[in-house]
């Protein structure tokens, strides 16, 4: 009874407070502190005015959020990460996420802050970019690399399994306090400082953005600070791959179907018909006198024995993984690490091998060939095919490589990367790990059945245009590559696709098969032509069709005319308002 009544009287008394008591009292907790006494971490806290009522402004209305927040993927930074906006401006939609950025933070201040801004919300992951506030208070890129440890620690701490992105710092410049030198600095101490966590990837965002001198591009970021529309696209972009390998993204099945003759190398679901293979002799020869002439080398595990992975999902180490329909090769924690996986199929007689990949910024990895291996990277930035004009970085590429005796025909999204790649006469397909993250996936093998073009049911091999009134779009379903377009201008055709790359011969006959069908009756044109900047002419094929609601067989022969070095075949198909579905394309030459 004693209890019930102090209770009421505790309750009475708290009625006569006023209500700016609490707001005041509720508030003082984020504020900036006043001195740097007993606060964790070191190096500069900034205390402008303008800085404290944004630091208490932002964090006051967080804590109203805290419950809605939960298990949110949280993005911690200052005015870089703030500039997202709250709804990130819908880039990652179907991903929960929550901006925890304030414009001129520190790495000590978001120290700070961490308990109550990040940890408070029990995140299903943490992406990290700091650093560049505490390099114009001059501090040390040591300093800024010990509060980002104390930082990832906490997290660790916390959670254990929760994934953690860190970005490397983006370049600035020289003029805003921020020099290329001292960036690099921080983000090789960071790297240093979570090597061996599995928690963590590290993003090159660096040399996503960097210019040849190592700083900011005007293009990307005005002020040479702080990303423009274009800037936050391409680090979106760069983020989705990783949000994808941690179960945040791209989790819907893959509805693509594979073409008749080919079967697929990899299921989707686990690493059947893969394995690790042992280590040869001249590779470990190899690794001793990389290691010998550079101590910094990256590791290149030593395997004594095969290891097959049927029925796995990942390989003993972690580096493959079978996700979402993708085969993976993960970052590794070294930063760099030598590895290849390998078909326990051989191929000794003529193939084609097509598959799709996807790299981080910077990412390194191969594609062998019997043994032989073809560069695959994010090549804009890695290279050494930096002059793909098709190329989409961060998105998926298309690769086909036709193996013809010991010679093999390279191309990615129809650009050739190798016209006359040497490869041994027999050997297993492979994939390699070296630097950043790479996704594989619709891995598949058939005969070479003569047809010069990749994939019909991908729209990475096609090119889609739509130029002035004229608007639409292609997508895939089942087998077939869909065409719609939704506006149409009377005097001209403004919608087209096609298929570039071409390497035609002078005066030979070609034979073009396709089945295609419209529910809307849409007229379109088939044609092939040059595709050369300020050259384009007809090449020996133009063709108008009217199209039927039921899937028809075409056939048409042409004589190649006034080729040049790069050609393309494809359909125009803006005279209509309609969708169109074609299948089965090819392209052979005539014996």
């Amino acid at each position: 009874m004693n209890a019930i009544r102090t209770a009421a009287l505790l309750i009475f008394a708290s009625l006569l407070v006023p209500p700016s008591v609490y707001s005041q009292e509720s508030t003082q907790r984020f504020e900036i502190p006043g001195s740097d006494e007993g606060l964790p971490g070191s190096g500069p806290i900034r205390r402008a005015d303008w800085f404290r009522d944004l630091w208490k402004k932002r964090r006051s209305v967080w804590a109203q959020q805290v419950q809605k927040d939960q298990k949110a993927v949280v993005f911690l930074g200052d005015s870089i990460t703030q500039g997202w906006g709250d709804d990130f401006g819908g880039r990652f939609a179907g991903m929960k996420v929550a901006n925890r950025g304030i414009s001129g933070d520190t790495t000590r201040g978001m120290l700070i802050r961490l308990k109550e801004d990040v940890l408070s919300l029990n995140p299903s992951g943490v992406v990290m970019l700091m650093g560049t506030n505490d390099l114009a208070e001059k501090a040390t890129p040591a300093v800024i690399a010990g509060n980002v440890k104390l930082i990832v620690d906490a997290l660790s701490k916390h959670n254990a399994k929760m994934p953690i992105t860190l970005c490397r710092v983006f370049p600035s410049s020289k003029e805003k306090n921020r020099s290329a030198e001292d960036i690099q600095e921080i983000n090789k101490l960071c790297a240093a400082a979570v090597k061996g966590n599995t928690q963590v990837t590290v993003l090159d965002t660096y040399t996503l953005f960097a210019n040849d001198d190592g700083d900011a591009k005007k293009e990307e970021f005005p002020d040479l600070l702080h990303p423009n529309e274009a800037g936050y696209a391409k680090w979106a972009a760069a983020l989705r791959p990783i949000f994808a390998t941690a179960g945040f993204a791209d989790t819907a099945a893959d509805d693509f179907v594979i073409e008749t003759g080919f079967k697929s190398l990899f299921n989707g679901t686990d690493l059947t018909g893969w394995r690790i293979l042992p280590t040869t002799k001249q590779q470990k020869r190899q690794a001793a006198r990389w290691k010998k002439s550079n101590p910094n080398a990256p590791p290149w595990p030593v395997f004594e024995s095969e290891v097959k992975l049927d029925g796995k999902t990942v390989s003993p180490d972690g580096r493959y993984a079978a996700i979402g329909n993708r085969l993976v090769v993960t970052t590794p924690t070294e930063g760099r690490r030598i590895q290849q996986l390998w078909t326990t199929e051989e191929f000794s007689e003529d193939f084609v091998l097509k598959l799709e990949f996807r790299a981080t910024p910077n990412a390194d990895s191969g594609i062998f060939i019997r043994g032989k291996q073809l560069q695959c990277r994010d090549f804009l930035l890695a290279g050494p095919y930096k002059k793909l004009a098709k190329y989409r970085p961060q998105g998926w590429n298309e690769v086909v490589i036709r193996v013809k005796g010991q010679e093999a025909y390279c191309t990615c999204n129809g650009e050739v990367l190798e016209a006359a790649f040497k490869v041994p006469a027999s050997g297993p397909i492979g994939l390699e790990g070296d630097r950043g993250q790479i996704e594989y996936r619709r891995i598949r093998v058939g005969k070479d059945d003569g047809n010069l073009l990749p994939t019909t049911n991908s729209t990475l091999a096609w090119t889609f245009e739509t130029h002035e009134d004229g608007k639409g779009s292609i997508s895939t379903k089942g087998d077939s590559i869909v065409f719609a377009t939704s506006e149409v201008t009377p005097t001209d055709w403004h919608v087209q696709a096609y298929q570039m790359g071409l390497k035609l011969k002078e005066g030979a006959e070609y034979k073009v098969t396709f089945q295609m069908k419209s529910p809307d009756y849409s007229t379109v044109v088939l044609s092939a032509m040059s595709h050369l900047p300020d050259d384009y002419h007809p090449i020996g094929l133009s063709a108008e069709l009217d199209t039927t609601p039921d899937f028809e067989d075409y056939e048409f022969t042409f004589t190649a005319e006034d080729v040049t070095t790069n050609d393309r075949i494809g359909f125009v198909v803006g005279r209509d308002v309609g969708t169109v579905y074609l299948r089965h394309f090819k392209l052979v030459e005539v014996q």
